[in-house]
């Protein structure tokens, strides 16, 4: 835990993380031609990627808005 820690902000920066980016971490087994299981682990990154948002066409015309607790916010 400390080393995962302490080098979380250069795992950050060396995967250019950004903020809604999701990092997912995996615990899997592998099982040899011996038979032996061993365990290792991944880690993925999704990223938010903003471009790739599908957003109605109502939406973008302004026909249609959105509203939060009875207020117009968009």
């Amino acid at each position: 835990v400390f080393l995962f820690a302490k080098g979380w902000r250069d795992f950050v920066i060396m995967n250019s993380l950004n903020p809604g980016d999701t990092v997912i971490f995996y615990g899997c087994y592998h099982v040899d031609e011996e038979g032996q299981k061993r365990m290792f682990y991944m880690i993925d990154i999704h990223r938010n990627v903003p471009e790739k948002y599908i957003v109605s066409e109502r939406y973008v015309d302004g026909i249609n808005g959105v509203k939060l607790f009875g207020v117009r916010i968009g």
